[in-house]
C-alpha cells in the first residue's frame, strides 16, 4: 500500500496532486476543505463551547479538535446520508453530534461514554435515536441488535481494558462495503498498534491518515492506498 511522509507530500496530497483515485480525489477536493458552511454550524459550534466551559469547570485536561474538523465530520455525514452511527469511546459526544447531524442518521449508538454529556448534546436535538451504553454486557445486546453499521467512530477516549482489535472484530461482520470508519489520535500510543494492523489489513480499500485521525473505507471498488494527509 503506497503512503506519503513528507509534510510538503501531505499538503501536495490534500491538493489533490497525485491522487488517481476519483473518489479519493473527490474527498479531498470537494469534502475536506472548509470552504462552504452550513446553517448547523451557527448552533452546532455553540455545543463545542458548551464542551469547553464543562471541562474547565471540572478541570478535566482534554484537548477539543478545532471546528474545522468537526466540520470535516459533518460534511462526510451529509455525503454518506450514515443511517446508523456507532461510536466507541468518549468525545464528550462532539465527534457523534457531528456526524449525526451531517447524515440525518436514523440510530445513533454510544459504548464506553462516562461522563453524561453525550444524552445531553444529542438529546435535546431529537434528530436520532440514541442509545448509550458502559457495560460490556448492554453493549452485546445492543450489537446483536444491529442489523448493520454504516459509520464506525473510534472516539479520543480509552475503551478501557478491552483490546481495539478485539472491538473491531465484534463489529467487523456488521460492516459492509459502503461503510466508514472514522478513528481519533491514530497518532497516540494506545492506538499505534491497532492502526497499523487496521491499514494493512485485507479488509479495508482506502485510507486517509489525517496525522490525529484516519478515515477507513471497506469498498472494494476503491483504490486500496494510504493516503497521508496535511489537515
Amino acid at each position: 500500500m503506497a503512503s506519503i511522509f513528507s509534510l510538503p507530500q501531505r499538503f501536495l496530497t490534500r491538493k489533490g496532486y497525485g491522487v488517481h483515485s476519483p473518489f479519493a480525489f473527490y474527498l479531498l477536493t470537494k469534502i475536506l476543505p472548509d470552504e462552504y458552511s452550513y446553517y448547523a454550524f451557527v448552533f452546532l459550534d455553540e455545543y463545542i463551547r458548551s464542551v469547553d466551559i464543562y471541562l474547565h469547570a471540572r478541570n478535566i485536561c482534554f484537548k477539543i479538535f478545532k471546528p474545522a474538523y468537526y466540520h470535516f465530520l459533518f460534511r462526510l455525514g451529509v455525503y454518506f446520508r450514515w443511517k446508523t452511527i456507532l461510536s466507541l469511546g468518549d468525545s464528550f459526544g462532539l465527534s457523534l453530534l457531528y456526524t449525526s447531524m451531517g447524515s440525518g442518521s436514523l440510530f445513533s449508538y454510544s459504548y464506553y461514554s462516562q461522563h453524561g454529556l453525550l444524552v445531553d448534546l444529542l438529546g435535546d436535538i431529537s434528530l436520532s435515536r440514541l442509545a448509550q451504553t458502559t457495560s460490556a454486557e448492554d453493549f452485546h445486546d445492543t450489537l446483536s441488535s444491529i442489523d448493520k453499521v454504516d459509520c464506525l467512530l473510534f472516539s479520543q477516549f480509552s475503551v478501557g481494558q478491552q483490546d481495539y482489535l478485539e472491538l473491531f472484530n465484534l463489529i467487523k461482520s456488521k460492516l459492509h462495503a459502503n461503510s466508514c470508519m472514522i478513528i481519533e489520535k491514530i497518532s497516540s500510543k494506545p492506538m499505534q498498534v491497532f492502526w497499523e494492523e487496521l491499514i494493512f489489513s485485507q479488509d479495508v480499500s482506502a485510507v486517509f491518515d489525517f496525522y490525529d485521525t484516519g478515515v477507513v473505507f471497506f469498498n472494494k471498488k476503491y483504490v486500496k492506498r494510504l493516503y497521508k494527509v496535511l489537515f
